[in-house]
């Protein structure tokens, strides 16, 4: 409110309100040039609802242009970027193509290690990823003040399932996910060998490898180059895990099972049987003390047969 001496009294002041537009040029007007801001005013200036940030997701290994790529829409696909790569270079294996998403973790999520074991892998061995990934790890660990407080947010990265054949045949394929900020996607070069580890006796806790065969299963692998099964292995429990991330455990029919087929890459597991722990009885018998309940018993049943068979005779 302004006082106003000729009336000895306060005005109230009329609030106004000015809207005003600014050019795509970022060019103010002449009116809004001339237009005086006086204390205590207001000047609030509006986001534009059409802007958008660039977000860029990484494409690595064999594609013939691999590096960083912005994302052009909010739908684009996995098949689009690959297009945009210049697509598969000659020794690409499809079915080792990985992806992995970042998520957001809560405090009783939180584990030691916010990325996989093998997106670590990836990023040691690729210097560029290495990089893209130090920024974003020093990203996530400084604190943002935001309006609404302290806002301390931390990601995990996990592996996303795809087969990567499926997703660039069919533009409409589950497979050809919608991309997001910071996904990575790893194409390797074509794998030439099988792993096998577990519990098998003679690798002594390591794991050996050995050429891929086509039409292949694990149990042949297993019989020819790890020299079989042991007494304490469980076939029914040999796992497959392929290049991808996939995991497929055998089929248990009773009698047999059948393992899983062998693709370039592919890591077999085997497992021992699962030992079943004894029940504890929480009162053992005292079998003792039974059999000497039971003597007295019968000594008490016969001393009194004896007594009437006494006093009938007589």
């Amino acid at each position: 409110m302004d006082y106003d001496i000729s009336a000895n009294k306060l005005k109230p002041r009329r609030t106004v309100v000015k809207t005003i537009k600014i050019g795509e040029d970022l060019v103010l007007s002449s009116e809004a040039q001339e237009f005086t801001l006086q204390p205590f005013d207001q000047v609030f200036v509006r986001e534009n609802p059409d802007f958008e940030a660039a977000k860029n997701i990484v494409l690595s290994g064999e594609v013939k242009y691999p590096g960083t790529y912005t994302l052009l829409s909010k739908d684009e696909k996995i098949s689009s970027v690959i297009k945009r790569a210049g697509g598969l270079t000659n020794y690409a294996y499809v079915d080792g193509v990985t992806m992995f998403r970042k998520f957001e973790v809560f405090e009783e999520e939180i584990v030691e290690s916010n990325i996989s074991k093998k997106l670590r892998e990836e990023i040691l061995s690729n210097p560029e990823l290495a990089i893209i990934y130090a920024i974003e790890f020093d990203k996530t660990e400084s604190k943002e003040q935001s309006i609404f407080g302290d806002e301390n947010k931390q990601y995990a990265y996990d592996m996303v399932y795809l087969d990567m054949e499926k997703a660039l045949d069919s533009k409409s394929s589950k497979h050809n996910l919608v991309l997001v900020e910071g996904d990575s996607i790893i194409v390797p070069k074509t794998m030439d060998v099988v792993h096998i580890s577990g519990a098998l006796m003679n690798l002594e806790g390591n794991s050996i490898s050995a050429p891929h065969f086509k039409r292949r299963r694990a149990n042949y692998y297993i019989n020819n180059f790890a020299g079989g099964f042991t007494k304490e292995n469980k076939k029914s429990n040999t796992v497959v895990v392929y290049p991808n991330g996939i995991a497929k455990k055998s089929m248990n029919f009773g009698l047999f099972s059948i393992s899983p087929r062998i693709k370039k890459g592919s890591t077999i597991i085997v497992a021992n049987k699962i030992e079943k722990q004894k029940k504890e009885n929480k009162n053992p018998v005292d079998w003792n003390k039974q059999i000497e309940n039971a003597m007295l018993k019968l000594t008490a049943i016969m001393t009194l047969w004896l007594l009437i068979d006494r006093v009938n005779s007589q």
